[in-house]
């Protein structure tokens, strides 16, 4: 008997607002003055001074998105690539000349209520020089640490207050999670039997494609019998890059993977290993392939020896696209990938 698990996807969010005096002859106001927002909400900082290290979709999820409580396309800041313990995605604010800094207030992606995504922590970097490659990292001296607390749902905005004040000329936030969170657009997975159940699945979320990587039972499926089979059904045909599977042994020999399009890929296994000693990453490039690998349901197959296959998380790299006459076409969406 297989499980069939919908799926949903957590991808980080962020809205930035940066409080500051703004003052055309002073530029390091007294401390107590500094309760102005610097434009990020009014549009005085223009889209042209937002950029990020990533983007889902530019169109519709770009860094000009990342505006507080402005519902616009995909009303966020999407990054294209996962949050975790060492990522290094960032929306940065180019403000031109030295601001006094003192609060960052950032918000989820609402969505009129669709949305699901926000950023339970963030890191800060700032410059105060043109022309420099030297980021300066702030450290909050009231718990000793580097990681702010962001959101803890996707509505309500929250306001940190910096346990010191920076200047600086331009501004980097950095989404972070102890924990990786991934983005795929996979709705639904089938498995053999697992000797550990998906105790996760609530109806949305299930333990091979949750975004969480970890070590003990309560975050891996189990196999005894060689070869496993796991479909993974995706939300609408999409253009496939990579597939990452983390496993918690590296003795399965090879994998098999289908797609829809009746192509196939023999793949021999070459994990390394991660920043969890016990955790190993195999990362399988489809882009090596002559033919674009497309479609919206994928089969991995996989063959392994004497020792149980334990899994904890598959990813895929991958993006929306629609055939037209038999010719592809990468489309962009106007929300985050579900």
């Amino acid at each position: 008997m297989y499980m069939t698990i919908s799926m949903m996807n957590y991808l980080y969010i962020l809205f930035i607002i940066i409080l500051a005096d703004v003052s055309s002859n002073i530029i390091l106001p007294e401390y107590e003055q500094c309760n102005a927002p610097l434009g990020m909400e009014s549009g005085l900082i223009a889209d042209s001074d937002l950029t990020s290290s990533s983007t889902h979709d530019v169109s519709s999820v770009g860094p000009q998105m990342s505006r507080i409580r402005i519902e616009l396309e995909g009303g966020a800041w999407c990054p294209n690539k996962p949050i975790g313990p060492k990522s290094y995605e960032y929306v940065q604010i180019e403000l031109h000349k030295l601001y006094f800094i003192n609060a960052i207030e950032t918000q989820g992606r609402f969505d009129n209520g669709h949305g699901n995504e926000y950023a339970e922590y963030y890191q800060i970097e700032y410059q105060r020089e043109n022309n420099s490659s030297h980021w300066i990292t702030f450290y909050n001296k009231k718990t000793n640490k580097t990681v702010l607390k962001g959101n803890v749902n996707t509505y309500t905005a929250e306001k940190r207050f910096l346990s010191s004040p920076i200047i600086a000329k331009r501004i980097r936030i950095i989404p972070y999670s102890p924990r990786w969170r991934t983005v795929c657009g996979v709705i639904s997975y089938t498995t053999p039997p697992s000797i550990e159940k998906d105790n996760l699945y609530d109806g949305g979320v299930g333990i091979l494609t949750d975004g969480i990587i970890g070590d003990n039972e309560n975050t891996r499926l189990a196999w005894n019998k060689s070869p496993v089979s796991i479909n993974f059904h995706f939300d609408t045909v999409r253009h496939f890059k990579t597939i990452e599977i983390y496993s918690m042994t590296n003795k399965y020999r090879s994998i098999q993977i289908k797609f829809d399009n009746n192509l196939s890929i023999k793949h021999q296994i070459s994990p390394i290993t991660t920043s969890l000693s016990t955790i190993f990453v195999d990362t399988i490039q489809l882009n090596k392939s002559k033919t674009m690998i497309i479609g919206n349901r994928v089969e991995i197959l996989f063959e392994f020896d004497d020792e149980p296959l334990l899994l904890t998380e598959i990813t895929f790299d991958n993006e929306p696209t629609m055939l037209v006459n038999t010719t592809l076409t990468t489309i962009t969406t106007t929300i985050c990938p579900m």
